[in-house]
């Protein structure tokens, strides 16, 4: 298409006059659609439309946090429910039955006509619209009353308390195991009898060691009498002072020594008597004999000083042994005891929650409405006569482009 064919610049721009003249002249059906629109959205409104109210109420949320302790027992069965997800709870279809029992709706009515708000980090509020102001205000004071069984259901807590009385059980059960394998163990092993025996063996040991002193110290004493005696004359008598000493180590039994019966080191018996006129050959002859008892006792002792220190020590060994298992036992049972009076203290905090009462609490009650919330007859009528009007002004465009149309059809 050139140039020459376009249309007029001017007719591409609408005369604000003209839009004026022709709405004047289509006054008529445009007061027409406004009052038809008008009515009719009056009548639909006041008189087919049910009115519907609603009724509000308030809730405060307080979930407690569980103890530590208590929360890593038991990480699974419980876990503090955020507000949001309980608010998105309170609208299941098994909460709403409880709430129209008896109402003469259903839960998916109430469902279609109630909602959950989230206020803030602990608050909740609750709407209900319904057929009359009395329903609605009934309705949601119910399923208020209901938040706090609902909270304490989500909460957990008698079935945490159940679980935790459990551990408690299980704990005290593990200690009196423990304890019965300390008796069990102290008996099979007979701990008394082996540290009775272990006391003899010390005891033994000991009057050993002795024997063993004063058998070196008697034949220390012998050898002294003896080179003494050497250098005196066989026929002279031996001296008061030390014939008692002398004949005390000739008299005494070497072969079967006792721990109260062995010589004191240095020491001499002057209740000894020795016999009256002793003379150096004789008290030698007498030395030689109770030199070898000596030696003999000596080294009889000595073998019994090794035995001794040997069962001693693999005695000790074994009752050590016995005792450190024996330990082991005793700190399991005392561990499992502990935990046993740690749950027990923690589990105050249970009867503590019952104590504390309610989860959750209504803060606002909620009554019957004054005035329905819809329809809302004003707003209706209002968009009713605004499409109106622009029915009509659509509808006197489309007329007015139909009969220009048709006279420059006929020119």
């Amino acid at each position: 298409m050139g140039f020459s064919k376009l249309p007029p610049e001017d007719e591409y721009f609408i005369d604000f006059r003209q839009f004026i003249a022709l709405l004047w002249r289509g006054k008529w059906l445009l007061l027409a659609f406004l009052v038809v629109f008008s009515v009719g959205a009056w009548v639909i409104s006041a008189k087919f439309l049910h009115p519907r109210y609603r009724a509000e109420a308030t809730v405060s949320v307080n979930f407690a946090r569980v103890p530590a302790g208590i929360s890593a027992r038991l990480p699974t069965l419980y876990y503090v429910p955020d507000i949001r997800t309980f608010a998105e709870a309170l609208r299941q279809e098994s909460v709403l039955q409880k709430v129209v029992e008896g109402e003469g709706i259903s839960a998916e009515e109430m469902r279609a006509h109630a909602r959950v708000e989230v206020l803030g980090r602990d608050s909740l509020r609750l709407t209900v619209a319904a057929n009359n102001p009395e329903l609605a205000a009934r309705l949601v004071n119910k399923w208020a009353d209901m938040v706090d069984d609902e909270a304490r259901a989500l909460y957990n807590l008698d079935a945490l308390e159940k679980q935790w009385q459990s551990l408690i059980q299980s704990d005290w059960q593990k200690y009196q195991k423990f304890s019965e394998q300390v008796h069990n163990f102290w008996a099979d092993k007979n701990l008394d009898l082996l540290s009775a025996n272990l006391s003899k063996i010390k005891s033994d040991y000991a009057c050993a060691l002795r024997r063993q002193e004063a058998l070196t110290i008697a034949q220390g004493e012998i050898t002294h009498f003896k080179s003494m005696l050497s250098s005196l004359p066989q026929d002279q008598p031996v001296s008061p002072e030390d014939a008692p000493h002398i004949w005390q180590l000739v008299i005494s039994d070497w072969k079967n020594p006792t721990c109260d019966s062995v010589l004191a080191p240095g020491g001499a018996l002057v209740s000894v008597t020795p016999p009256e006129g002793l003379t150096a050959g004789e008290a030698l002859k007498a030395l030689d004999r109770a030199e070898q008892n000596v030696a003999d006792a000596q080294k009889q002792t000595d073998e019994r000083v090794l035995s001794l220190k040997s069962k001693l020590q693999s005695s000790a060994l074994e009752l050590k042994e016995l005792n450190d298992e024996l330990g082991q036992l005793n700190n399991l049972r005392a561990s499992a005891f502990s935990e046993y009076k740690s749950f027990k203290s923690q589990a105050v905090w249970f009867k503590y929650m019952k104590r504390k009462g309610a989860i959750a609490r209504v803060l606002q009650k909620a009554t019957p409405p004054p005035a329905p919330y819809s329809p809302r007859v004003a707003l209706n009528v209002a968009l009713a006569a605004f499409t109106g009007l622009a029915l009509g002004v659509i509808l006197l465009f489309i007329k007015d482009w139909w009969e220009r149309s048709s006279k420059e059809g006929g020119e």
